[in-house]
């Protein structure tokens, strides 16, 4: 819930400066500039969201793999206990 918190305060605090920046350039600028930089805005904020993608998939590959080794090393462990009980029970009968 914290990682969300950050994320939103985040994207806030860069939209405000985005569409700041944007406000200045309407007041100094001409409209050439204006369209330029509202280009640019659009431009980050898409490169923003594809980054927050981008570290979704990351964080979902990861999850994946850790899971694929607790998985493994549980299995392991599972079929080493079995085969110890079999082993033992084949010596007494044996």
């Amino acid at each position: 819930m914290k990682a969300i918190e950050i994320y939103l305060y985040d994207l806030k605090k860069f939209t405000k400066y985005t569409v700041e920046s944007v406000g200045d350039a309407q007041n100094e600028e001409s409209e050439n500039n204006l369209n330029a930089l509202k280009r640019q805005a659009k431009d980050e904020l898409q490169q923003y969201f594809l980054l927050i993608s981008y570290q979704g998939y990351v964080n979902q590959y990861e999850v994946r793999i850790n899971n694929y080794f607790i998985y493994g090393i549980v299995g392991s462990v599972a079929s080493l206990i079995i085969l110890g009980i079999i082993v033992g029970i084949l010596r007494i009968i044996i």
